[in-house]
């Protein structure tokens, strides 16, 4: 984890200094702030490390890239409660079936 950190933190920072820009430009609660920090250092750690084992680019460009990553971390936030939102809704909706159905079935014996 250590080696990890020393080899990838880079890029982790450069995703959070993405997310601060993020936040000087758009008004948004500590909550979502600290999410959208959450997000932006993944999505900045997984991008470079794509980009540093996949091209040539220097280091600066690969800084640059994570950096804008962690910009557009809030919009990947969106779309990542937006899923869990739905995966709630279709837990609740299946719990409920199943509670009606054992309901059911302990009413009919």
């Amino acid at each position: 984890m250590e080696e990890f950190s020393k080899k990838y933190g880079i890029l982790a920072i450069a995703g959070l200094m993405g997310a601060v820009v993020k936040r000087f430009r758009k008004k948004m609660s500590h909550p979502r702030f600290l999410g959208t920090i959450g997000v932006s250092i993944f999505v900045a750690v997984v991008s470079g490390i794509f980009i540093r084992e996949w091209t040539e680019f220097p280091e600066e460009v690969i800084f640059a890239c994570c950096g804008v990553a962690g910009v557009f971390s809030d919009e990947i936030l969106d779309e990542v409660l937006e899923v869990i939102k739905s995966i709630g809704e279709f837990a609740k909706k299946w719990i409920g079936k199943k509670i009606n159905n054992e309901e059911d079935s302990t009413n009919n014996n």
